[in-house]
This record gives C-alpha cells, structure tokens and sequence, in this order.
C-alpha cells in the first residue's frame, strides 16, 4: 500500500550544456526555481559565469496528492533586470520522478532550449495519521488559524501542579458570564 500523503524531498544536482544563445555575451548567472503544482517551494543560489553549474539544493515540502503532483524546474539566467529570461524549464510528474530515482535516471532535458539538462532526484516518505484507514488518504489542509489574545491574565490556571508552560495555561470565565 502506497500512501498518497507524504513527505516530498527534492533535490537540484547541477545543470549542463545551458544553452547560452539567448544571452548577447554568451556568459549565463544561471538560477533555478523549483515549483510545486505551480507554487514556489524553493529558489537556488546564483552561479555567475557558467554553463554548468552546481547547485546540490535540497528542498522538502508536503504532498497530499502523490499521483496528480507536478514538479517544474524553471533555470533562470540574473541578469539582475526586471524580468530574467527563463534558460529553459522541466516540467515532469512527480510520480514520474519518483520512478525514475528507483530506475537510476536523474538527468532530464530542459524544455524550450536548444541544449541542457539538468540533474533532479526525488525521494518519497509516506505520512501515516493516527485513526486513518488508509493511511495519510484522508490528510485536509488547515484553512486557518485562530489567535486568542487575553488583556488579562488573572483567571489563567496552570494544567498540571507540575512545571507550567506558559503556553499550557486553561482560561475560567469569570463568574456571572
């Protein structure tokens, strides 16, 4: 049994071959953007200078949905303008990447460029929640977060005769509430 929620740690190697022809000194400052089902999880640092560089970039994010996901890599030249051009970009399936890691392939070629690719892995631990049957399957986003503020603390127990944690702390309502 595969659980569909899990821990996703995702690691960008290198890059080579970039294809430099979109760049007027034929030099590349190549970054990469690594995007979960279209949201930004992790940036690179910038190499200056190279067409090959190594960035050894691990990332970890959750995932509630192991077989629907899409992992893209989009490798950035900083030009330091207001819109760097995209050297190229992956776009794969992370059930795909998954495979492939247990298939011993990590380089995957860019897309839209003429040449580059770059080295990508993937590793998978699945979540298992306690009372859930099948697993992590029944995992629901927090939609929010509640903040209580108090302007006075007088009627605040400690929960145990023990060490008291200040965030341990019980309110009682006043009587007559």
């Amino acid at each position: 049994m595969h659980a569909e929620v899990g821990i996703v740690r995702l690691t960008l190697h290198q890059a080579k071959d970039l294809d430099a022809s979109k760049s007027l000194s034929r030099d590349l400052n190549p970054h990469a953007k690594i995007l979960f089902n279209r949201k930004l999880v992790h940036t690179t640092p910038t190499y200056r200078h190279t067409l090959a560089p190594v960035w050894e970039s691990p990332c970890e994010f959750i995932c509630t949905n192991k077989e629907n996901s899409v992992i893209t890599v989009k490798v950035i030249d900083d030009r330091e303008l207001l819109k760097d051009p995209v050297i190229g970009y992956l776009s794969v399936d992370l059930a795909y990447l998954l495979r492939a890691k247990e298939e011993q392939r990590e380089w995957f070629p860019l897309t839209n460029a003429k040449t580059g690719r770059v080295r990508l892995t993937a590793e998978w631990k699945p979540l298992a929640m306690a009372g859930s049957v099948q697993g992590a399957a029944a995992y629901v986003p927090p939609i929010g977060v509640v903040r209580l503020w108090y302007a006075l603390c007088a009627l605040l127990t400690p929960i145990s005769d023990s060490y008291t944690d200040p965030t341990c702390l019980r309110a009682q309502a006043p009587e007559g509430c």
